[in-house]
C-alpha cells in the first residue's frame, strides 16, 4: 500500500523530469547502442567505427515539448535534465528555445549534460544567458588531450576546453564528469586541478559499470556469446583508434587488454568481485534479476524519462531498453519484453504524440503495474529493472554513492 501512494505522488508531483531531445550525437563512445554492432566495420584491415544503420537521426518535435509543459503546469517539475541514451543535446536545433521554455514556464532548474564538443563559443556564451543559477551544464570530459578521446570517440579535447571556458567566463555553472578507467585515472588529480584553474564549481569522477559487464556480467549462454563479441569488439576499435601507436603484436595486444579495464587505485562501482560474489550465490545473472530486491531510483527521485520519439518512460534505462535501437536489443529476452510490453498495453500507449501525458502518466502501466512487477518471482517483472537497480548490485553508474564529489566554488 505504501508504494502505491508513493507511486500517485510521483505521478502528480514529478520532481525530476528527463529529457532526450534528440537522437543525434558527433561521438562514437564504445559500447553506445548507437555505435556499430558488436562485430565492428573492417575497412582496409583496420576496424572503423561507425553509427548504426538502424539509428534513426531524429529530433523531438519541439511542439510535442510545448504541449507537454503547459498541460505539466499544475505539477511542474522542480528539474529538468536534459540528457540522451542515442543522442547529444547540443546535437539538438532547438536546444536554445526549448531551455527558455523551460525557464520562462518557471523550472526551478535546468541541466544540461554534453560531451562539448560542438558548436562555436558564441554559442555557449549564450547558453550561459539563458542558464541562471542554479542551472548547470555537466561536461562529461574522460581525460585529457591525450586520453579523453579513447572512449568519446570523435571528441576534440582543445575544443571541449574552450567551449568549456566560454560557457564560464560568460557566468555560466559547469561541472566535470570523469569516468575512471584504467587508461586514464593517472590524470585524475591533474584533470581536478584544471576544473579549478578555469572556473568548474564540481569536478567528479564517476564510477562505471563499463569495465565489469564485458567479462562478469553474464550468467547464462546466451548472455556469454553477446558479452564476448561485445568485448573482442571494444577491443578491435581500441587498436584501430591507436593504430599508429600499436604497430606490433604485443603492441596490440596490449592495447587491447587497456580500454575499459576497470581502474586499479580508483575505487568502482561493481567491482569484479562484487559481480562473481552475485553469480556465486545466484548460479546466473537471470536468477538474480528475478529474485533481489528492487530500489527504484524513479520512485526516489520522482523522475519520469521522455525519449527522442516523444515517448514516456519512468527511466532512461527503460527507454533504452524498449528502443529499437541497441547493440544487444535482439536477445529473446528483450524481444519477448518488447512483445508483452505492446500486447498489454497497445503500441504507442506512452506516446505524447497521442496521448497527454495526464492520460499516459494514469495508465495501468504507470499507476498500477510497473510497481507491482517488482514483487519477487512476479511473472511480471521487468529483466531491466532487476538488473538495473537490483540492490545487491549498482548498474545505474549515479547516485551520491557512486561518484567522488570535489567541490571547487560552492554555489547556493
Amino acid at each position: 500500500m505504501a508504494i502505491k501512494k508513493k507511486l500517485k505522488y510521483i505521478r502528480f508531483n514529478i520532481g525530476v523530469l528527463h529529457l532526450e531531445l534528440t537522437s543525434r550525437c558527433n561521438a562514437l563512445c564504445p559500447m553506445c547502442g548507437r555505435t556499430t554492432g558488436m562485430d565492428g566495420a573492417v575497412e582496409g584491415g583496420e576496424v572503423v567505427l561507425k553509427k548504426r544503420d538502424d539509428v534513426q537521426l531524429l529530433d523531438t518535435d519541439p511542439k510535442l515539448l510545448a504541449e507537454m509543459i503547459e498541460q505539466m503546469k499544475p505539477f511542474l517539475p522542480n528539474h529538468v535534465f536534459i540528457n540522451g541514451n542515442f543522442g547529444d543535446p547540443i546535437m539538438y536545433p532547438y536546444l536554445l528555445d526549448i531551455i527558455r521554455m523551460y525557464k520562462d514556464a518557471g523550472v526551478p532548474q535546468v541541466t544540461l549534460s554534453t560531451n562539448g564538443s560542438v558548436h562555436k563559443p558564441d554559442w555557449w556564451r549564450e547558453l550561459a544567458s539563458i542558464m541562471r543559477k542554479p542551472d548547470k551544464v555537466i561536461f562529461a570530459v574522460d581525460g585529457l588531450e591525450d586520453t579523453n578521446h579513447l572512449y568519446r570517440v570523435n571528441t576534440n579535447f582543445k575544443k571541449i576546453m574552450e567551449n568549456a571556458q566560454a560557457f564560464i567566463d560568460a557566468g555560466g555553472i559547469a561541472r566535470w564528469d570523469f569516468i575512471a578507467f584504467a587508461h586514464n585515472e593517472h590524470q585524475i588529480e591533474e584533470a581536478k586541478a584544471l576544473a579549478e584553474q578555469m572556473g568548474f564549481v564540481k569536478f567528479r569522477y564517476k564510477k562505471s559499470n563499463r569495465y565489469v559487464i564485458p567479462t562478469h556480467y553474464a550468467g547464462d549462454k546466451e548472455e556469454q556469446v553477446e558479452t564476448k563479441t561485445e568485448l573482442k569488439f571494444v577491443a578491435k576499435q581500441h587498436v584501430a583508434m591507436e593504430k599508429k601507436k600499436a604497430k606490433t603484436t604485443e603492441e596490440k595486444a596490449k592495447a587491447m587488454a587497456t580500454i575499459l579495464k576497470a581502474p586499479e587505485k580508483t575505487d568502482s562501482s561493481n567491482t569484479t568481485q562484487k559481480v562473481e560474489e552475485v553469480l556465486k550465490k545466484h548460479k546466473t545473472f537471470d536468477n538474480y534479476v528475478k529474485v533481489t530486491d528492487i530500489e527504484c531510483q524513479t520512485m526516489r527521485d520522482k523522475s519520469i524519462f521522455v525519449d527522442y520519439e516523444g515517448k514516456v518512460w519512468p527511466c532512461c534505462w527503460q527507454g533504452h531498453y524498449y528502443s529499437k535501437v541497441g547493440h544487444d536489443l535482439a536477445t529473446p529476452t528483450r524481444l519477448e519484453d518488447n512483445k508483452i510490453m505492446n500486447e498489454r498495453y497497445g503500441e504507442g500507449f506512452n506516446d505524447l504524440s497521442k496521448h497527454s501525458i495526464h492520460d499516459i502518466l494514469n495508465s495501468p502501466y504507470f499507476s498500477n503495474d510497473l510497481v507491482e512487477s517488482w514483487e519477487i518471482n512476479s511473472p511480471n517483472r521487468l529483466w531491466i529493472c532487476g538488473k538495473t537497480c537490483g540492490k545487491e548490485l549498482d548498474f545505474r553508474g549515479n547516485g551520491e554513492k557512486n561518484f567522488e564529489d570535489t567541490e571547487m566554488n560552492a554555489y547556493a
